[in-house]
């Protein structure tokens, strides 16, 4: 059995102090007489993440640069360890997201609405695009959402928000808007304006005022906020709160099937 070569870090500061470490904690270097690196692999991760923090710009465009003139390479490198590791990347896709790992990168982007989860604080939670309510995305959503952010020129992606569930993305008048002003469904046509409509989800804690049906309780819920004075008759309560409920939406089918509160007659009471 052959010996276990030794060596020292010449690094004052390493964390192993100056203790003996096994070769094998070294990177290989052809200039040093011995072949290794005099720095021990902890020591130079560690120099390297401290020049990235320091020059975090330079370093980005760099990597852009290497990019652009090796993009072929690049593109087929990924390709292969995307084929290597499809099932291992779909399972961390579909991971909760962690604080750690997103909380510094959508700092970037004040739209976005966030904080650390006060149940689990190893956890991010976002408010949902629809129905403002707090949530854990996983991996995957805040990938997709920062492909929108960053000008992704993948249609798919272009106009991708954070839901809680698919029930809120359904409902949302902002999924899937095909241009300025144009919505995909009639349905939504009627929705009020976004901010009113998180006031007033959370002024009734996301839970129909009907019902009684809550989002704590089913995720997939789809909530509405019904004016009980119609905006179109008394325009000035349009924005107003006090003249809003939260309904889920089998309820708020229910209300507007009532005699003189259709759609059409907008006479709501």
């Amino acid at each position: 059995m052959e010996n276990t070569i030794l060596k020292k870090c010449n690094n004052p500061d390493c964390i192993h102090g100056n203790e003996l470490q096994p070769i094998e904690n070294f990177y290989k270097n052809k200039k040093n007489q011995d072949g290794y690196d005099g720095y021990c692999k902890d020591c130079v991760k560690k120099r390297h993440r401290k020049y990235r923090e320091d020059n975090i710009e330079i370093v980005r465009e760099m990597v852009r640069e290497a990019y652009y003139n090796n993009k072929e390479y690049y593109i087929e490198k990924h390709k292969a360890y995307h084929d290597a590791h499809k099932e291992e990347t779909k399972l961390k896709r579909e991971e909760l997201a962690l604080w750690d790992r997103w909380s510094e990168i959508f700092k970037s982007y004040p739209e976005e609405i966030f904080r650390r989860s006060p149940e689990n604080n190893l956890h991010i939670e976002f408010a949902c695009k629809y129905c403002g309510g707090f949530f854990i995305p996983t991996n995957n959503q805040l990938i997709h959402r920062l492909e929108a952010i960053r000008g992704s020129s993948d249609n798919r992606f272009r106009n991708n928000f954070i839901y809680c569930s698919d029930a809120c993305k359904s409902a949302c008048p902002a999924f899937r808007r095909v241009g300025e002003g144009q919505l995909p469904k009639n349905n939504t046509s009627r929705e009020v304006p976004s901010i009113l409509r998180k006031i007033v989800l959370e002024l009734d804690d996301w839970t129909c005022q009907l019902c009684g049906a809550s989002k704590y309780k089913d995720r997939d819920l789809v909530l509405h906020v019904h004016h009980e004075k119609s905006y179109n008759l008394n325009p000035i309560f349009a924005a107003d709160p006090d003249n809003c409920i939260t309904v889920c939406n089998v309820c708020h089918n229910w209300i507007h099937h009532l005699d003189g509160c259709g759609y059409n007659d907008l006479k709501c009471k």
